[in-house]
């Protein structure tokens, strides 16, 4: 216990400098000091306890003490002097990886010491989001021209002295300014290694990257240096989606109901602009309500041709000949293209190999069916599952024949498209009924 206050008091120091914070870190550190073993920087937490484990010791009373001493020289009682917590807190936040689960209050309140940000990753819209957050904590306008800069990754490698010059520049009419640089790529960190050690003026700069490794010359720079940060930006989770759906409508003056809610997750999380987007349009639509109900979800979010297709795939996978038939009916009664059927089918079987693989390998069915990308809507999950217990590798081999020879047929040759996948459709729900 004294291990974890310890910890709290530390990162509460490190963000106010407060000598009462300092004076209680103090006397905690005398009481671990004994226990604490000076070549791993483990603490033993087993002394005069019921719990027979190792802790570490997570907080800046490690670096403090290396700072003092040295890793093979640390004093085992005595007061730190308070010029080592600030030495350690220091430290502590030289390496400025934002985790994800601070990254959107970093983004809206970065501290005053960084004066550059990085942010990058795979989801594009969400890290034109946290840019954008970070840009308008100091500029509400973003297409101020005396006070907010847009470079591009080209104009600085072509005159590398731009970005110090724009972060220089005094706005016209007052007011601190933003340099915003976007599709930044490695081929620009020298440029951004020399503005960092030799920072110029007050502008806050915001640099927008792709997916970066981990090793990669521009994440690494912004990682390290003590006055930058680096954000990356995943998409967004099953877990992250929820808040992030409560949120956006709350804003609008609506709430929405648990399976609305389940409805609408599943339907979004490959990138944060697009989630963003149809969630103002499910706003839009609900404009008036005080909730949003599952068929407003649908009737705003949902594709009804995709649905459909969907349907056939399943009533494919699992033998049923008759909804087979009513599915493609309706198919071909609102004039959908057969080529825009047998892609989707070609998918589902595929899913449907890859999860029974996975299982093969000893994976469990719930874990292979959540790995799958886009992810399966919950609603269709009974139905898939019913589907792996039909179908085997070798035979979901030859659906996937018979699907790639009916898109085929229906590209190349005069035979009807609408028999041709409809004969392939109903063969693989005749292989399923025959297990």
């Amino acid at each position: 216990y004294t291990t974890v206050q310890l910890s709290v008091l530390g990162r509460l120091y490190v963000k106010s400098h407060d000598l009462r914070v300092l004076r209680a870190m103090n006397l905690l550190l005398n009481a671990e000091l004994p226990h604490l073993d000076p070549q791993t920087l483990i603490l033993n937490g087993t002394y005069g306890s019921r719990h027979h484990d190792v802790c570490l010791f997570c907080n800046v009373a490690p670096p403090v003490l290396a700072w003092l001493g040295g890793r093979d020289h640390f004093p085992r009682a005595g007061r730190a002097p308070d010029a080592f917590f600030e030495r350690a807190g220091a430290e502590s936040t030289s390496m400025t990886s934002i985790k994800s689960n601070e990254a959107e209050r970093f983004s809206k309140a970065p501290p005053k010491n960084i004066i550059a940000v990085l942010v990058f990753g795979p989801d594009a819209g969400l890290a034109r989001e946290r840019a954008e957050n970070l840009l308008k904590t100091v500029v509400d306008d973003l297409t101020d021209p005396f006070r907010v800069s847009d470079l591009d990754d080209t104009a600085i490698s072509q005159d590398p002295a731009r970005l110090a010059d724009e972060a220089a520049a005094i706005s016209m009419l007052g007011g601190r300014r933003v340099v915003r640089v976007r599709g930044a790529t490695n081929g620009i960190a020298k440029v951004f290694e020399a503005f960092l050690d030799d920072p110029k003026g007050e502008a806050l700069v915001v640099v927008e990257a792709g997916d970066l490794a981990k090793g990669s010359a521009l994440r690494k720079l912004f990682e390290e240096a003590d006055n930058a940060a680096a954000i990356a930006c995943y998409p967004d989770t099953a877990k992250d989606l929820p808040d992030v759906v409560r949120e956006s409508l709350r804003a609008e003056g609506l709430s929405i109901s648990g399976d609305a809610l389940a409805d609408a997750v599943s339907r979004l999380g490959s990138d944060r602009g697009v989630t963003r987007r149809e969630l103002e349009k499910l706003a839009l639509y609900c404009r008036g309500q005080k909730e949003v109900s599952l068929d407003d979800v649908r009737a705003a979010m949902g594709d009804e041709a995709e649905a459909r297709v969907e349907e056939a795939c399943d009533a494919a996978g699992l033998g049923d000949l008759k909804r087979l038939d009513i599915a493609l009916e309706r198919l071909w009664t609102a004039d959908i293209s057969p080529i825009a059927v047998v892609r989707p089918a070609l998918g589902h079987f595929q899913k449907l190999m890859l999860v029974a693989a996975d299982v093969a390998r000893g994976d469990n069915v719930e874990f292979a069916i959540k790995k799958l990308r886009p992810p399966l809507h919950f609603s269709r999950v009974n139905a898939f599952k019913i589907q792996l217990n039909k179908w085997n590798e070798t035979r979901l081999s030859d659906a996937l024949d018979l699907l790639l020879e009916a898109e085929a047929m229906c590209k190349t040759t005069a035979v009807p498209a609408e028999a041709a996948l409809g004969r392939a459709l109903f063969n693989i729900a005749a292989m399923a009924r025959a297990r």
